[in-house]
């Protein structure tokens, strides 16, 4: 939390919100992709809203 600079609960929530949207983009890109794995580290960065 503290590398993302996360210091309340609100601003926690509003981080886990915004990392599960980007993980369901994730899989939708994955399996349009027609990837057998989830993405990697670095394939999300790209992803990242």
């Amino acid at each position: 939390w503290s590398k993302r600079n996360i210091t309340s609960h609100f601003e926690l929530e509003k981080y886990m919100e915004s990392f599960q949207k980007t993980r369901e983009l994730g899989y939708k890109i994955a399996k349009a992709l027609n990837f057998r794995r989830n993405l990697t580290v670095y394939e999300e960065e790209f992803v990242d809203i």
